[in-house]
């Protein structure tokens, strides 16, 4: 798809593609100027080429998921250890490319002294906040997929279960309200499929862009911050 997608912008620079072509530019570019862009600022061009991969990867095995014929009906992402490779890259992408400052707020945070040494309380902490951030977005996308296809099956399974109890009057019965209700799921899973490769995508880009914040930038945010609360008290003495 992508590079369907790249061989028309090569040989029409200046022409918007239609149809199928349009969409798939357009969910590109609200990936990038939405997400990828505003969270990573400069550093976006270096690390969009893996968030689009991983946002389209995510989506499109989602959506294969959902399809019962060749060559669908494989919950790919309903797979944790898919799900746990994918996390590994973003884990790779966020350690291996980050700065000093990344290191440092980890090793040794501004925290007062106490919390730091003797006791490297702070330390084990945020070291194992490295680790449990892959696992959250393991599990997340994990659960979420798995959980809508197991949903389906268990309506499926219910017509089994009543027209062995009751006969074919109450399976019957019992089938037309499963298939309904499996129906209805399919389509809260579609939009549920393009929510998880969204969320994935967005959390991986703000953990990278967490490992790629500059010390100043984190004084600039701290410095705005004061001025709010400064603000914020001025205006409570002024309305007492």
């Amino acid at each position: 798809i992508m590079l369907w997608l790249a061989a028309f912008l090569r040989k029409h620079p200046y022409k918007a593609p239609r149809k199928g072509l349009g969409a798939v530019e357009a969910v590109v570019t609200f990936v990038y100027d939405g997400v990828v862009k505003p969270i990573l600022g400069p550093q976006a061009r270096r690390f969009a080429p893996y968030l689009l991969t991983v946002f389209f990867f995510i989506l499109v095995m989602n959506l294969l998921g959902l399809v019962v014929i060749f060559p669908g009906g494989a919950n790919l992402t309903g797979n944790i250890a898919v799900t746990l490779v994918l996390s590994i890259c973003t884990f790779i992408a966020t350690n291996c490319f980050a700065n000093k400052h990344y290191w440092k707020e980890i090793f040794w945070p501004d925290v007062p002294l106490m919390l730091k040494f003797p006791i490297p309380i702070m330390q084990i902490i945020e070291f194992f906040g490295i680790f449990t951030k892959p696992a959250a977005l393991t599990v997340r996308l994990f659960a979420n997929m798995m959980g809508g296809h197991m949903i389906v099956i268990v309506l499926t399974l219910l017509i089994f279960i009543f027209a062995a109890m009751g006969g074919a009057a109450l399976g019957g019965a019992t089938m037309i309200v499963s298939v309904l209700f499996s129906v209805f799921m399919l389509l809260i899973d579609v939009l549920v499929s393009f929510i998880q490769a969204y969320v994935f995508t967005m959390l991986s880009t703000v953990f990278i862009g967490l490992a790629q914040e500059e010390e100043e930038h984190e004084e600039k945010k701290h410095e705005e911050h004061e001025k709010a609360l400064k603000a914020a008290a001025s205006a409570t003495v002024a309305t007492k």
